[in-house]
């Protein structure tokens, strides 16, 4: 199915053509998709800037080319986010588990969802369960959200985190300017909370203002009543 630049950005978030080409194939079944379908996937993108993109990615071992088909290798993948967020889901789901299993999950090196464990360990979010030298240890979810846990900015308070969807859930459609105000949160406060419920599935990019700058998001028809838990 051709997807539009927009469709792109809004399905992963990102506007980076390889990281979006990583995102697509990483939900593919086996990391593989015939070469035919991918273009058609990226169809907007001129030949020349496909041809890029799948040259840079090939020359960083992240894909490869096993006759029609593109492949991607999981443990290449340096989106740091992309792997934070899979291995996070899979935490969620296994409660109790062993980094070798999140592994198996995530198709993510044993190393790579190490560290992430660690980062998640430091938020107070996981804990060690059981550790003895030359064995395997295993850790459990210690705090369950729907965000996984970040350290670049804190997170909003519960009451901000509340007004605001309230306020989403009434106008529909918005912009992080209708937002920003609203109950004294700042411009930069509104565009944390609009990414905060965007990465969690509750709203999602419908178009852009007339300036071609400023995007406009809606409320999801799924959407709960209820704003996700942060901490």
């Amino acid at each position: 199915m051709a997807l539009s630049a927009a469709d792109r950005e809004n399905l992963f978030g990102t506007s980076v053509v390889t990281y979006q080409m990583q995102l697509y194939l990483i939900k593919c079944p086996g990391g593989r998709i015939d070469g035919k379908a991918i273009r058609k996937a990226f169809a907007d993108l001129s030949k020349a800037a496909f041809t890029t993109a799948i040259i840079s990615l090939s020359g960083k071992g992240i894909i490869s080319i096993e006759g029609d088909d593109v492949v991607i290798d999981p443990a290449k993948v340096r989106i740091r986010g992309v792997i934070l967020d899979r291995c996070w889901k899979a935490i969620r789901i296994e409660k109790r588990f062993t980094a070798r299993r999140i592994a198996e999950l995530t198709g993510f090196s044993v190393p790579q969802v190490r560290n992430a464990i660690r980062e998640f360990q430091s938020f107070g979010a996981v804990e060690t369960l059981y550790r003895k030298g030359g064995q395997e240890s295993i850790y459990m979810l210690a705090r369950d959200t729907a965000i996984r846990p970040s350290a670049k900015r804190a997170r909003p308070h519960k009451s901000k985190v509340k007004a605001a969807w309230n306020h989403m859930r009434k106008l529909g459609s918005f912009t992080v300017m209708d937002i920003a105000g609203y109950k004294g949160i700042s411009r930069r406060y509104a565009k944390d909370l609009v990414q905060l419920f965007r990465k969690s599935g509750y709203i999602c990019v419908s178009g852009v203002m007339p300036d071609g700058h400023m995007k406009i998001f809606k409320v999801t028809e799924d959407a709960p009543a209820e704003p996700p838990k942060v901490y």
